[in-house]
């Protein structure tokens, strides 16, 4: 037992690694959404997906190793979490452990809050470019008026003047 609980200490702490990784990608992917910086976007993309598989893996890694000691008891990994796990752990096995757990759970924090940060950012850049069109699109709009083909275009205050071709 005591040797599945230091190769799943092991693997922890190589999953605290693959987050910080993540968490600079969430960090690089902000510079690009600021930058608009499409091609970038799509590579930041694909090494979120490829760190989640790893992620993911090593759960899955950790998750065998708590089964073959006997910790996970009834648990299927669809259930599976650290916390139910660390709960079967003994008392004085489980300290660095802990540790990890809660670094893991600290930078969990930390990337769901950038993510969103990153998400709402997106949004209203998305916004604002919807803004832009709609303004250019509405800024010269063929009407047509007493039989004669014009163009409505904004004035001061709010108004539209009504322009012929050729004007």
């Amino acid at each position: 037992m005591e040797d599945a609980i230091r190769n799943m200490e092991r693997l922890c702490q190589e999953k605290l690694l693959v987050f910080y990784k993540l968490l600079a990608v969430f960090r690089n992917e902000r510079k690009a959404i600021i930058k608009a910086d499409v091609a970038s976007l799509w590579t930041y993309a694909r090494e979120k997906r490829e760190l989640a598989e790893n992620i993911h893996d090593i759960r899955r890694t950790v998750f065998d190793l708590a089964e073959e000691a006997g910790l996970t008891g009834d648990m299927v990994f669809a259930e599976y979490s650290m916390a139910k796990i660390l709960a079967a752990v003994p008392v004085r096995e489980k300290g660095s452990l802990v540790n990890v757990n809660m670094a893991l759970n600290e930078i969990k924090r930390k990337i769901a809050a950038l993510s969103h940060e990153n998400r709402m950012y997106l949004q209203e850049s998305l916004k604002t470019i919807e803004d832009l069109v709609h303004i250019i699109t509405r800024s010269c709009v063929r009407e047509e008026r007493y039989g004669r083909e014009t163009y409505m275009r904004p004035t001061t205050y709010g108004r539209t003047a009504a322009v012929r071709e050729g004007v």
